[in-house]
C-alpha cells in the first residue's frame, strides 16, 4: 500500500529520531521498536496477576455498542474500520492490510487523508476500549508523531502491567486488562488510588491534587480550572498512584500516569529517590549523574532531577 499518510510518518519519524536522539523506547519484543520514547520502568509496586486470555464481556451496557469505535457522531466497526479525527472533525475509514516490510505500529493501517478531512489527522483509533482487540490485547492510547495519537491493539504482558504509551482505553462499564485498574472517564486508572497532597490524600476516583498560588489542595479536575487559569491539576504526584509500569508525568497543566517516558517534553513527580528511573539522567546529553527526587523552588511537590 502507497499511502502518503504512512510515508509521512515514517519521514516525520526519521526526522525526530535525529533531533530527539534522547527518546526511545523499549518495547515488546513481537514489535518493531517505536523510535520515540521508553516504557516507564517498573514502578515497585507488585502486580496482580490477571487472566489475559479470556476476551472481555461484550455485553451492552448504558447504550454501549460491542465491536465499534465512537467515531463523533458515528460508530465504526472495529477490525474493519478507523476512526480518522482532525480537530471536531471525525470520519470512519477502511483498514487496509500493511505489508510486513512497512508494519510499524500496528498490522493494518488507515490513509486518512483520502477520507475528506479538512485538516491533516491528529488522532486514529482502531479501537476504543480493550473489547475490540482479539487475543486477550490491550486497546492502547500510543504515540503517533509530535502532536497526534493512535489507539491500536498492543499484546499485553502476564502480570497485566502497562504497556501502552499513555494509557488503557476503555468505555464505561467495561472490564480493564491492566492489572488492578478501572474505567474512569474513558482511561483506565489504578483502582482505589489516593493521590498524595502535601499532607493529605485525595480520592482519585473523584479529586485531583490543584495547585494553585503555591498552595495543594483536593478538589474535582473542573474546580482546579482550566488550562491557562494558572492553575495545575494533579492526577498523580507520584508513581504509587499509578498502574505498574507508569510513571507520574507532569505536563503543563496537569499531571497524569503513562508509561512513556519523554524527557524532552515532560517532567517526572516523585516521593523517594527510588521513583527516578537511570533515563532521567540517561536521557540528556552530558549527563552522567544519578537522579534524585527533589522539590522545586517554591513548589511543594517533588520531581527527578539529575544531580
Amino acid at each position: 500500500m502507497r499511502s502518503r499518510v504512512f510515508f509521512g510518518l515514517v519521514t516525520v519519524v526519521l526526522a525526530l529520531g535525529a533531533l530527539w536522539c534522547t527518546r526511545f523506547q523499549n518495547r515488546r519484543s513481537e514489535l518493531p521498536a517505536h523510535p520515540s520514547a521508553l516504557l516507564g520502568a517498573a514502578t515497585g509496586l507488585t502486580p496482580t496477576a490477571v487472566d489475559l486470555s479470556a476476551p472481555a464481556p461484550r455485553a451492552r451496557v448504558g447504550g454501549y455498542e460491542p465491536d465499534t469505535i465512537v467515531c463523533g457522531s458515528k460508530l465504526c466497526k472495529s477490525g474493519s474500520e478507523a476512526c480518522c479525527k482532525s480537530g471536531d472533525e471525525s470520519v470512519c475509514a477502511q483498514l487496509q492490510r500493511v505489508p510486513v516490510h512497512q508494519q510499524w505500529i500496528s498490522d493494518d493501517w488507515v490513509d486518512c487523508d483520502t477520507v475528506g478531512l479538512t485538516g491533516s489527522s491528529d488522532e486514529i483509533d482502531l479501537c476504543d476500549d480493550s473489547g475490540d482487540c482479539p487475543g486477550g490485547k490491550v486497546c492502547c492510547s500510543n504515540w503517533l508523531v509530535s502532536g497526534a495519537s493512535a489507539s491500536v491493539c498492543i499484546a499485553a504482558k502476564p502480570g497485566g502491567e502497562n504497556v501502552c504509551d499513555y494509557f488503557e482505553r476503555c468505555v464505561e462499564g467495561q472490564p480493564c486488562r491492566t492489572a488492578e485498574t478501572q474505567c474512569e472517564a474513558g482511561r483506565c486508572e489504578l483502582r482505589g488510588a489516593a493521590i498524595r497532597c502535601g499532607s493529605r490524600f485525595c480520592e482519585a476516583t473523584s479529586k485531583v491534587c490543584c495547585e494553585r498560588n503555591g498552595k495543594l489542595g483536593c478538589t474535582t479536575d473542573a474546580a482546579c480550572g482550566a488550562p491557562g487559569s494558572g492553575a495545575r491539576a494533579h492526577h498523580c504526584t507520584g508513581p504509587s498512584g499509578c498502574p505498574h509500569g507508569s510513571r507520574c508525568t507532569a505536563r503543563v497543566y496537569d499531571s497524569r500516569c503513562q508509561g512513556l517516558i519523554d524527557i524532552a517534553n515532560t517532567s517526572l513527580l516523585c516521593e523517594t529517590d527510588g521513583d527516578c528511573p537511570e533515563e532521567v539522567c540517561s536521557m540528556i546529553p552530558d549527563q552522567h549523574g544519578k537522579p534524585r527526587c527533589r522539590p522545586l523552588a517554591g513548589r511543594r511537590l517533588k520531581f527527578c532531577e539529575c544531580s
